[in-house]
C-alpha cells in the first residue's frame, strides 16, 4: 500500500490490485468495483467544531454555518459503470451515468439521476428529486416531500413519508405513495402500458391526468372508461397511441372514487 498527499485534505491510497482510494474535501462516497475505477470518499468536515477567531460569537456562528453549507453541498458523478454512491447531509446533485448503480443521497434536498441501466436510488431525508432515467429502476423517496420519476423501463416507485409526487412514463410501473397526501402523475407513452398504484387512498391522494396527451374530459368521462376487476379499478385512458394506457388501482372499487380524487 502506498500513500501520497498533495495537501492536508487530499489523499490517494493505492491498494493491492486495481483499487484506489482518493480522499477529498467533499462529503460523499463513490464506490465502484470495476477494474481501474476509484473509490472517492470525503471526511465529515462539517461535523467538526473548528474554533475561529471573530469579532463576535454571532459572527463566528454565521461564518461557520456558511462554511458548513458549502462543505456539505456537492456535485457527485458516477464512473459510468456499476457504482455505489453515498452522500451525507447537504443539498447534493448526483449524476450516476451508466451501470447498475446503488445510490443513497442521505440528508438534504437532493437531485439524483440514475442514468442508464437498472438502478436503486434511496432518497433518505429531505425533499428529494429522484429520476431513474433508462432501465428498470427502484426509487425510494424516504422522508420528506419527494418527486420520483421512473422514466423509461419497468420501474418501482415508493414515496415513503411525506406528500410525494410520483410520475409514470414508459414501461409498466408500480407505484406506492406511502404515508401522506400523494399525487400520482400519469404521463402517456408511445405504446400501451399498464401502471399499477398499490396504495391509492381516496380522499387523500390525487391522480393527475392533466397531461395534454391524455384525452379525458371530466370525471363522468373517466367513469365511462373504468371497470371493476377482482384486483381493483382498471381505467383505460385514451391517449395519442392507438390502444391507450391502462391504470390499475389495487384494492379500490368504483364506488370509492369521486371527482376530488382526480385532477383532469
Amino acid at each position: 500500500m502506498t500513500s501520497t498527499r498533495k495537501n492536508p485534505c487530499d489523499r490517494h491510497i493505492r491498494l493491492p490490485g486495481h483499487l484506489t482510494l482518493a480522499f477529498t474535501c467533499v462529503l460523499g462516497i463513490v464506490l465502484s468495483t470495476d477494474t481501474g475505477n476509484k473509490v472517492t470518499a470525503g471526511p465529515r468536515l462539517a461535523n467538526r467544531n473548528p474554533v475561529a477567531k471573530a469579532p463576535s460569537e454571532k459572527f463566528r456562528r454565521r461564518q461557520l454555518e456558511q462554511l458548513r453549507k458549502r462543505m456539505q453541498s456537492q456535485v457527485v458523478r458516477g464512473t459510468g459503470k456499476a457504482d455505489h454512491i453515498i452522500t451525507y447531509n447537504g443539498d447534493d446533485r448526483i449524476i450516476a451515468g451508466g451501470g447498475d448503480d446503488v445510490i443513497s443521497s442521505g440528508g438534504g434536498d437532493d437531485f439524483v439521476s440514475g442514468g442508464d441501466d437498472n438502478d436503486r436510488i434511496y432518497g433518505g431525508s429531505g425533499d428529494d428529486f429522484l429520476q431513474g432515467d433508462g432501465g428498470n429502476d427502484v426509487l425510494m423517496g424516504g422522508r420528506g416531500n419527494d418527486v420520483l420519476k421512473g422514466e423509461q423501463g419497468n420501474d418501482f416507485l415508493h414515496g415513503g413519508d411525506g406528500d410525494d409526487e410520483l410520475h409514470t412514463r414508459t414501461g409498466n410501473d408500480y407505484l406506492v405513495g406511502g404515508t401522506g397526501d400523494d399525487t400520482f402523475v400519469v404521463r402517456p407513452s408511445s405504446q400501451s402500458e399498464i401502471n399499477v398504484i398499490l396504495d391509492f387512498t381516496p380522499g387523500e391522494d390525487v391522480i393527475d391526468l392533466t397531461h395534454p396527451g391524455i384525452h379525458v374530459v371530466d370525471f363522468a368521462d373517466l367513469l365511462s372508461l373504468a371497470y371493476q376487476t377482482p384486483q381493483g379499478v382498471r381505467i383505460v385512458l385514451p391517449t395519442n397511441n392507438s390502444v391507450g394506457d391502462r391504470l390499475l388501482l389495487i384494492g379500490i372499487t368504483i364506488a370509492d372514487l369521486d371527482p376530488t380524487d382526480f385532477d383532469i
